[in-house]
């Protein structure tokens, strides 16, 4: 008799069918057309996929989940009606947008809100996406080691391409960063050595992808789990804790010290991952969000303009090349307007309140807790998701909203 196969399986492969075009383009560089034609193919399979799992929970919901999705379907429908009224014409790219959203949010937030799942079948889903990890490092370690062994000698860090198989560096960073977060949950259940190495090994290629928000975001993760777990979980810390991490502290200030003395080194910190001269710019952060404040104030505060009149103007009006803004926030304030920014505001809360009043251990709610806030704080200098169509945004959606919901609502054992 056959396994039936869990939520946290189908999610998993949602996850390997979103890698494939992005895989297609980061290696062998499709044409966007096909890579737009798979992500549309890619994206009905996962759809009837997830939608058959949860079409008995939708009766189940909570009347507040309820009203929030009517608010937003009523939000995009405002937008939409906006445009055509004011500019005489709507993009069939917005409809299919709003369409993707609402379907997303439904069946991803809505349809897993009270899904329980068991231990062994999270187990599997965090030694499955372990796997996914290491396959990824290594492919980015055999792809770019004549570069990783020459980094001293790059003047810049985008000659440095390390991105494993993704489009750019950026994709795999925050992959590793998710990859992080997967092992320290499956650390909490599985002490193995080898996932010990698993984690050292995400870290080095998070660091070598060069991608500052994904290096940030691990600090933060680390800064804000250890503050969850040892300063208000007031845990005490045993000696052979205390003595290693004396160790780490001393390695700590050597490494710092040969740093700050070998100039040659603090020039390549400077070239390959600080990069002051684009600081000053954000990397052009503060300019798009200049723009998207200037939409939101101009245009339609209450409902938006939607996401492809928002990119046009921001083009042809305000002279930009770039197709999003750069911070969630920012986005949704100029796609939905200040509806659109507090309805997003109640969907965190949904999410928060899920993983802090739930029974799981408390280890397991500090990660995610941890995950949670980190995803918060990126989501202000990169568009992490928005709740549509891609890789990007179904990895986001699934990692930091429909995973942690399905954790919350682990079974207890007994």
């Amino acid at each position: 008799m056959l396994k039936k196969k869990s939520i946290l399986d189908k999610l998993f492969l949602c996850i390997i069918l979103n890698l494939i075009p992005s895989a297609m383009l980061g290696v062998f560089h499709i044409q966007n057309k096909i890579y737009t034609i798979l992500y549309g193919i890619v994206y009905i399979i996962q759809t009837i996929l997830l939608f058959l799992e949860t079409k008995n929970a939708y009766s189940k919901a909570p009347k507040k989940i309820v009203i929030l999705l009517v608010t937003m379907i009523l939000n995009c429908c405002f937008a939409i009606t906006y445009t055509g009224l004011k500019f005489g014409n709507i993009d069939y790219n917005e409809i299919i947008f709003s369409l993707s959203f609402i379907i997303n949010i439904l069946i991803m937030i809505i349809g897993v809100y009270k899904e329980e799942i068991k231990k062994v079948e999270l187990i599997r889903f965090l030694e499955n996406m372990s796997k996914l990890g290491i396959i990824a490092s290594l492919i980015n370690i055999l792809f770019n080691y004549k570069i990783i062994m020459k980094l001293s000698t790059l003047t810049n860090s985008y000659n440095a391409n390390l991105s494993s198989f993704f489009p750019n560096r950026n994709q795999f960073g925050t992959f590793m960063l998710m990859m992080i977060i997967s092992i320290s949950l499956l650390l909490h259940f599985k002490r193995e050595r080898k996932y010990y190495i698993y984690c050292i090994i995400f870290i080095i290629n998070l660091v070598l992808s060069m991608s500052r928000n994904a290096i940030l975001s691990l600090v933060i993760y680390g800064i804000i789990l250890i503050y969850l777990k040892y300063i208000k979980g007031n845990i005490k810390f045993s000696k052979r804790k205390i003595f290693i991490l004396y160790i780490m502290l001393i390695v700590v200030i050597l490494l710092i010290g040969f740093i700050l003395k070998n100039q040659q080194f603090m020039k390549v910190i400077e070239t390959l991952f600080i990069r002051a001269d684009s600081l000053e710019s954000g990397s052009g952060r503060f300019e798009v969000w200049k723009n998207g404040f200037f939409i939101f104030a101009n245009f339609n505060p209450f409902f938006g303009v939607g996401r492809f009149k928002a990119i046009q103007i921001n083009k042809e009006l305000l002279g930009s090349d770039l197709d999003y803004f750069h911070s969630i926030y920012v986005e949704k304030l100029v796609y939905h307007g200040i509806i659109g920014i507090l309805t997003l505001y109640f969907l965190f809360k949904i999410v928060w309140k899920k993983i802090v009043y739930s029974n799981i251990d408390k280890n397991i709610k500090d990660i995610l807790k941890a995950a949670f806030i980190c995803f918060l704080i990126i989501s202000m200098f990169e568009t992490t998701t928005r709740f549509s169509i891609g890789y990007a945004d179904t990895m986001s959606l699934i990692f930091f909203f429909t995973f942690p919901i399905l954790v919350s609502n682990l079974k207890n054992d007994n």
